[in-house]
């Protein structure tokens, strides 16, 4: 019987600035209780996938303000963040964010892509050795 080949989707990516990367960061982290019953080894979990937000942050503080950066996610990833970001948030900017950021999730999920952006992340199945930001 021959083998069946099997592999992930390709990581896609979403454009978010600092405020929905920070929000993110804070959503997947013990004291914002967004993940209510989740212990911390639950959430060490998730470290790679918060280095990669720590990543779009720091590049973005780089680069300066009002600036972007490609973020590489997986449907996965989208759906849980799409659960647990709260549907409005704002920091002390007053923009807000968390608004913003479940669009931008929803239409990911939706198939609601910046083409550009996901031919190049698609170029890449290891995202931890492709990192746009690297």
């Amino acid at each position: 019987m021959p083998e069946i080949e099997w592999e992930l989707p390709p990581p896609l990516l979403l454009n978010l600035d600092i405020s929905e990367l920070q929000l993110i960061d804070w959503s997947i982290c013990a004291a914002s209780r967004m993940l209510p019953d989740c212990a911390l080894y639950q959430l060490m979990a998730w470290h790679q996938f918060r280095m990669d937000v720590w990543a779009g942050i720091l590049h973005i503080e780089r680069t300066g303000t009002g600036t972007i950066a490609p973020f590489v996610i997986t449907d996965q990833e989208a759906k849980i963040l799409l659960a647990v970001i709260p549907t409005t948030f704002r920091w002390s900017t007053g923009l807000d964010c968390g608004y913003s950021l479940k669009q931008k999730l929803a239409k990911f999920l939706r198939g609601e892509r910046d083409d550009a952006n996901n031919k190049d992340a698609a170029a890449s199945k290891d995202p931890a050795k492709n990192h746009p930001l690297d």
